[in-house]
């Protein structure tokens, strides 16, 4: 296959933007492991977790008003539906699952 000077073009504006990416987001983790000042941190890392704390990271999924039958179910103006789908995937990955009305 011959490849035209576009499509050559294109391809090095590619690898152009993902090697950007990349350096973004190395400055991003090389920034949040030092201080406001650049300097490191003594211990940034603690080396017992804390039992008292969950780890876990909490999302949030935009809830749709009603009760995801059509009012059938229920009549009730404060309910609101998430789709056990979108709740299943996130807790899937460790995550809580908290709704945003």
């Amino acid at each position: 296959m011959i490849e035209s000077a576009g499509q050559k073009n294109q391809m090095i504006h590619e690898d152009d933007a993902s090697y950007k990416l990349k350096e973004k987001l190395n400055r991003v983790a090389k920034a949040s492991q030092t201080g406001i000042d650049g300097s490191r941190a003594s211990n940034p890392v603690s080396s017992s977790p804390n039992l008292s704390l969950n780890y876990r990271p909490v999302i949030g999924i935009v809830s749709h008003p009603g009760d995801g039958a059509s009012g059938r179910l229920s009549s009730d103006t404060s309910s609101t539906y998430i789709a056990a789908s979108y709740v299943k995937f996130a807790e899937a990955g460790g995550a809580r699952v908290i709704p945003l009305i």
